[in-house]
């Protein structure tokens, strides 16, 4: 996740409303690209993202048109997310391939020796 992402749910939750806080494009947006200091632009394309990874959800009329986007859990809770994520992939790319280095070493002097 790049830090224009980070600073969009960073500032969203400091809203202190959980998922409740909607932030409407049309009211909300140009203050918040203010705030984080991120041209509208690009905090519009990084919403984009943030809503295909499903950290936030779209908030739309009864009509469907879209007006604004709120939290998902995983948006709410995304450094919990991002720290598990890092564990899992220091285990398959660090400690595992150790552990396999080192069972076939033993392994293979055992064969021989």
């Amino acid at each position: 996740m790049d830090k224009t992402s980070k600073k969009i749910l960073d500032y969203m939750i400091s809203q202190n409303k959980g998922c409740s806080f909607v932030c409407n494009f049309q009211d909300d947006l140009d203050n918040m690209a203010g705030k984080i200091q991120i041209p509208v632009e690009d905090v519009r394309a990084a919403v984009r993202y943030l809503e295909d990874e499903k950290y936030v959800r779209y908030s739309k009329t009864s009509s469907g048109r879209v007006f604004g986007f709120y939290l998902e859990h995983k948006g709410l809770h995304y450094k919990d997310f991002q720290r598990t994520e890092n564990i899992t992939h220091i285990i398959n790319s660090a400690v595992i391939p150790f552990i396999v280095a080192v069972a076939t070493a033993l392994v293979t002097s055992l064969l021989i020796g």
